[in-house]
Order: C-alpha cells, then structure tokens, then sequence
C-alpha cells in the first residue's frame, strides 16, 4: 500500500512538472505573439500572416495582386513584389525611401527560372550554371543581361538584374505558391539595419502597407547579412565582379569555378565586405547587417536580401 502510495505521489509530481514547462511554453508564446502585435500600431497598415497553408496562399494571391509581403530569407527579411509588375515594383522603392537607381534582386525558385530572367551567352551560362549549383539554393546573387521583359525599375535601367535562389523554406514555398519571380530588397526604410524578426519589419517600416509572413518560428535568417552579389562579366575578359561580399566568400567562388574547369576566371572585388553599422545584432537579437543596397562606394549593386 505504501509502495503505491509513493508511485502515485511521484507520477503527480512528474505531471505537476510537465504543467508547470507547458505553461512556461505558451507564456512565452503568448509574448512573443504580443511583441509582434505591439510593434503594428493601431494605425500601421501591415497585415501579419503565419506559415499556414492560410498563411501562404494569401501571400501568394497578395503578390500576384501587386502587394508588398515582407518574407524571411536565410539571410536576412525580404520586401516582395511580383518583379514583373511594374507599380508594384515601384511600391517597394516607396515603401523603403529607396533611391530609384538601386537595383533590386530577383528571388526566384529554381535555377532553370532564374535563366528566364538574362540573356547569357554560352560561356556566360557555364559560369552561371557553376556558380548556380555551388550555392543555390543559397546566399549568392549572380547578375547577368536582364531580359527585355523585366520591368526597367527592377534594374534601375542598368540592364543587369541580380537573381536569386534563397534557401529559407518559407521563401521557397511563398515562390512556388505565387508562381512569381518576386523582387525583394530588405524589409526596411533605407539605411536602417536589415531585419532578421517579423517584429524588426513590423517596427521599421510601420504605416506601410504590406504583408508580413512571419517565419521566425520555422526556421531563423541564418546569416543575418546579405547575400554576396557577383556580376558575370563574359563580354569584358573572363572576370567575374563581386560587387558585396555577404553570405558566400570570395574564396569559395574561387574553388565552385576552379572545380567546374573555369579556374582561369579572374575576380574582381568591388566591395570587401557588407557594412556593419552601429546597433547590429545576430539573427538571434536585432536586426542584420546596415542596408548597404548601392552605398558602397557609388556602385549600383542590386538590393538585398
């Protein structure tokens, strides 16, 4: 009887415990969700949205609608546009304060769609395919001849476009979901440090109308910089022109070319690394690296993420 006694006393207590966690568990969850709520004002425009199917189809139709959706990467958050809608293209440059001489990068879900976005010559898409299956996905933006098709806006009438394949899995999902190339720059007012936290973008670009598909519970922007930005230069020698260093190194680039017998390409660095300006925290606190979307040293170089 005793013996009995005591197992049923420790089983209440194992379960007391297991109470006590699950409600350390939703208090948390509940301020999180709340510090998110805080940051959209009552007259804030922002729309939050979770990573539910729900979530992710009125994301997709907002996009395809000519919306801004603001969407995590794993560099840093993103400002989406439907990259062939020009007044929507138009809306993130108003949106952030942006200069419309910064080119935007292209974020798209495959390698085969990115080729729907240049003009490449033979040798130029042996580069890009190389490049392409190092790191995509991943944090590379290769720039090449945009496509007539592209509205100007996105390259800031440069005739070069920066594309992308991310590997966040709620930025893959939200481009097969709108079937849209989506061009997105960091969710941020220009020269504000870039934002790693649905709450970053909610705060920074508060009065804004825009979506924010929070991703922060699913997966974290991993880097908290931007994506490094290589220009594929064939018609000007066998050069490749690193416009910002970020999430993939020089020397990496190097190695993906050598490995793919293009070792003889010669590289040119632009920018020697991404900004850091005051007030940078990892992804785990504050935002990401300064917004560094054609400040460095006057060269047009498409916007992160």
């Amino acid at each position: 009887m005793f013996s009995t006694f005591v197992t049923v006393g420790q089983h209440s207590t194992v379960i007391l415990w297991l109470l006590f966690l699950l409600n350390i568990f939703l208090l948390k969850q509940v301020r999180a969700f709340s510090s998110k709520m805080a940051a959209a004002s009552p007259g804030q425009l922002a729309k939050y949205l979770q990573t539910t199917d729900a979530g992710f189809a009125e994301a997709a139709a907002l996009i395809r609608s000519g919306k801004l959706v603001a969407f995590p990467t794993e560099t840093v958050y993103g400002l989406g546009a439907n990259a062939y809608d020009e007044d929507a293209v138009l809306s993130i440059f108003k949106a952030k304060g942006r200069p419309l001489t910064d080119p935007l990068i292209v974020h798209v879900s495959s390698y085969e769609e990115s080729l729907e976005m240049v003009t490449l010559c033979p040798e130029g898409e042996r580069v890009w395919a190389a490049l392409g299956a190092a790191f995509w996905p991943g944090g590379l933006t290769l720039v090449g001849p945009a496509r007539p098709a592209l509205p100007p806006k996105v390259s800031a009438g440069t005739g070069w476009v920066g594309v992308r394949v991310p590997a966040h899995p709620v930025a893959l999902r939200l481009l097969a979901a709108c079937g849209r190339p989506v061009a997105a720059p960091s969710a941020n007012r220009f020269g504000h440090v870039s934002p790693t936290r649905a709450a970053h973008v909610l705060q920074d670009l508060a009065g804004k109308e825009l979506a924010v598909l929070d991703g922060d519970g699913e997966a974290p922007c991993e880097h908290g910089i931007e994506s490094t930005v290589a220009k594929v230069d064939v018609a000007g020698g066998r050069r490749l022109v690193v416009y910002r260093q970020g999430a993939v190194p020089v020397a990496a680039l190097r190695r993906a070319l050598s490995a793919a017998g293009l070792g003889g390409y010669e590289i040119d660095v632009l920018q020697k690394y991404v900004p850091m300006p005051a007030g940078y925290h990892p992804p785990g606190g504050g935002g990401g690296g300064g917004d560094g979307e054609g400040e460095g040293g006057g060269v047009a170089v498409p916007g992160h993420s």
